[in-house]
């Protein structure tokens, strides 16, 4: 068991590694950038003078959020691939011959079923859609005649980005505890496990 739980803690780490956050949270912080004339959420309506600048930076704030669209999309890509083909069926090819060789560890059960409910059933993929429409809206609004339009897209997509942002920050989290429970178990169980060949991304 241990040098197999050794090992299954070296996947999960190299799989999960490089969607640790930091592409999306980037853009994210890029989206803030290219919208920085634009009220924050809890403000009120915005004033004819921000509608103004709004309207004569127009294309700028555009072209801003049409590289974010295109940038997210592919870190989208990669780490829904991530979850869905290399992470979560070895984790729950993991958990199987952890419950097959009558050990006790229902931490790891209630991680993986919360990490299941996140990413594994289109919870992450429907709430970036919803914040890539709300990105795809601000970029195809009309903001010279309709400044208010964009105004009100880009609000939403601030919310709807902070949404995104807490369950990719919380999926992060559920694989650092998964990461802790394997060292726990490592150090209380020595029986062996054999453990499937890892296959795709991550190795």
């Amino acid at each position: 068991m241990q040098k197999s739980v050794s090992r299954m803690a070296h996947v999960v780490r190299s799989v999960c590694a490089p969607y640790a956050g930091a592409g999306l949270l980037l853009a994210l912080a890029a989206l803030t950038t290219a919208v920085t004339l634009v009220q924050p959420v809890q403000a009120a309506e915005p004033t004819p003078e921000r509608l103004q600048l709004l309207r004569e930076r127009c294309n700028v704030i555009k072209t801003r959020l049409d590289v974010i669209i295109k940038n997210e999309a592919a870190d989208r890509i990669r780490r829904g691939r991530a979850y869905d083909q290399n992470l979560l069926p070895y984790i729950s090819a993991f958990n199987s011959r952890v419950a097959g060789n009558n050990v006790d560890a229902p931490e790891l059960i209630r991680i993986a079923a919360e990490l299941q409910e996140l990413v594994g059933r289109s919870q992450f993929g429907s709430q970036f859609s919803i914040y890539s429409d709300d990105l795809n809206g601000a970029v195809h609004s009309d903001c010279k005649a309709n400044p208010e339009l964009l105004h009100d897209w880009l609000d939403k997509a601030r919310i709807d980005r902070a949404t995104l942002a807490e369950t990719i920050r919380r999926s992060d989290a559920l694989i650092s505890e998964y990461i802790a429970e394997l060292e726990k178990l490592e150090q209380r169980y020595t029986p062996v496990i054999n453990l499937p060949e890892p296959t795709g991304e991550g190795q």
